[in-house]
């Protein structure tokens, strides 16, 4: 094995793609997983899986422990976040981003590869993409090695465009 990532978003279609892809690589990852029951499929092909929450900064502190990078893959907007008002999904973002990175520089973590979708800029006027900006900001001004993904459309079996394509 190449070292240990942790993925944050690892039951989502991309994070689970991801897992399978960069393990084929050599890559040995950890999974975080809010419903450990939607990360059923890569416990049962042998990734760890571990119960935690962006938003709980002491279960991102023991999941990033022993990792050497972290890809976040997450859509707060699509689900409605605990402890948190209808349509606060950005304040999840922020909330859980800060504890990544707080984690990170505890435990010695320098990588972090984040993804977000294509077009996200300043001026944006709709509030998820610009604050989508806000947080690729915070990540890039952290003194982090950052990388920031924008795939454009995520295409392929078992993603939720493909079946509207």
């Amino acid at each position: 094995m190449k070292g240990t990532s942790l993925i944050i978003g690892a039951s989502g279609f991309i994070g689970r793609n991801l897992a399978f892809a960069l393990r084929a690589e050599g890559y040995g990852f950890r999974c975080l997983a809010r419903n450990p029951g939607r990360a059923a499929p890569l416990a049962k092909a042998g990734f760890e899986v571990v119960p935690g929450d962006m938003l709980d900064a002491g279960s991102i502190d023991r999941a990033i422990a022993g990792t050497q990078s972290v890809y976040l893959s997450v859509q707060t907007v699509t689900r409605r976040q605990p402890g948190l008002r209808e349509g606060d999904f950005m304040e999840a973002e922020y909330r859980g981003l800060d504890n990544v990175l707080a984690a990170c520089r505890s435990h010695g973590v320098r990588r972090v590869i984040y993804v977000t979708p294509l077009g996200i800029e300043p001026g944006s006027s709709n509030p998820w993409m610009h604050g989508r900006w806000v947080a690729e900001q915070r990540l890039l001004e952290s003194g982090l090695d950052a990388t920031i993904l924008q795939p454009g459309q995520e295409l392929g079996l078992g993603g939720g465009a493909f079946d509207m394509t």
